[in-house]
């Protein structure tokens, strides 16, 4: 909700900090996973449009040597670089047309110094508008970063003219897919998980702290008999004839060494070149992913041509630049205008060996 300030000034200084302000991004499903993605991939401005980040090797000290007193250290070695990965950051972008009376009520704005109830009116619609798409911007940014988590292999982008293939580097020894589904009366989710988290041990030397998954997955899990077994007993599981609750199973995993489990089930619309629209989930269905506590990278955000625009105009500096943009503008042939949000983005992942991924549906 705009301010009683930025209700009287709708300059494009006032709208490009207003949609920074991303303590806005509307209550829902976008806000439960846009705070996701900001603990995973903490947001780093850069005056740039590429990323370049290393995958992390195994973080444990290599330990020193026993020596007898005035003797020379034994020289260390350097650990290995890791696997490098770089590219071009995409451009993620959404604009949306003002109308002729809209454009009336713009200039009114300009001339008056006064705000009647229907210019101010007016004026909450216009904050709404840019609150549309940035909050656009943002999921598609959300998405990107979950499917960087979330994907098998490398990712392929076709759209909008870009075509881009990226491979986030997750390792084959942590990342599977079940054979037998914990929806299967055989399957054996405690030896899975337990399996899981063992190689995250070996291979990294730290012990997951979380997980995030679907309703679906938990259903599954909870109501499967030996997970019951394990948490309410053999003869209580029998004789309650009830799957535990997601409460009584992150208190049981606690005593297991087992990572927190939570839910992510936010869902969004996609449109097409014809304006049809269709839900998509942030977080796929059937997917399992143990996390380390610390992030796994950063969410870089470049600057736009926008921005550089603003800077050349004298309306931000340089040091303002980077990171999502949004604004009112116009165009001559034909005259129209445009709201519109925009932003130069895209996760790097050096933490991408500190997870485990597995399908389980």
């Amino acid at each position: 909700m705009p301010n009683e300030v930025q209700l009287r000034e709708l300059s494009p200084r006032t709208i490009l900090f207003y949609a920074r302000d991303l303590g806005t991004v509307n209550d829902g499903p976008l806000a439960v996973a846009w705070q996701l993605v900001q603990e995973l991939f903490p947001a780093r401005n850069v005056l740039d449009l590429t990323y370049e980040y290393w995958i992390g090797q195994v973080n444990r000290p290599i330990m020193a040597t026993l020596t007898p007193y005035d003797v020379e250290a034994p020289l260390a070695s350097r650990p290995p670089i890791g696997d490098r990965k770089v590219g071009d950051m995409p451009k993620i972008q959404r604009k949306l047309r003002l109308s002729e009376q809209e454009r009336l009520l713009l200039l009114r704005i300009a001339n008056n110094a006064t705000l009647p109830a229907e210019v101010r009116a007016y004026v909450q619609r216009r904050y709404d508008d840019i609150t549309q798409m940035r909050d656009a911007v943002l999921a598609r940014i959300t998405y990107l970063c979950l499917q960087a988590v979330t994907t098998m292999g490398p990712i392929s982008f076709d759209e909008g003219g870009i075509r881009l293939t990226v491979d986030f580097g997750i390792p084959e020894t942590q990342r599977e897919v079940l054979e037998t589904p914990w929806s299967n009366a055989e399957a054996n989710p405690y030896e899975d998980i337990t399996r899981w988290v063992q190689a995250v041990e070996d291979a990294q030397g730290f012990t997951p702290t979380r997980a995030i998954t679907s309703t679906s997955v938990v259903r599954a899990l909870l109501a499967h008999q030996a997970i019951r077994e394990l948490i309410m007993g053999r003869n209580f599981a029998d004789q309650l004839r009830r799957a535990p609750t997601l409460s009584e199973y992150n208190m049981w995993a606690s005593g297991f060494g087992f990572p927190q489990l939570a839910v992510l089930d936010s869902q969004v619309w996609v449109e097409d070149a014809v304006g049809a629209r269709s839900l998509i989930r942030l977080f796929p269905a059937d997917k399992f992913v143990m996390l380390p506590p610390e992030p796994l990278g950063h969410l870089l955000m470049g600057t736009t041509a926008e921005a550089i625009g603003m800077v050349e105009a004298g309306t931000i500096s340089t040091e303002e630049a980077p990171g999502l943009w949004a604004g009112i503008y116009r165009e001559t042939d034909p005259p129209v205008q445009w709201t519109k949000a925009a932003a130069i983005a895209f996760p790097t992942f050096p933490g991408a060996d500190r997870l485990f991924l597995a399908e389980v549906l």
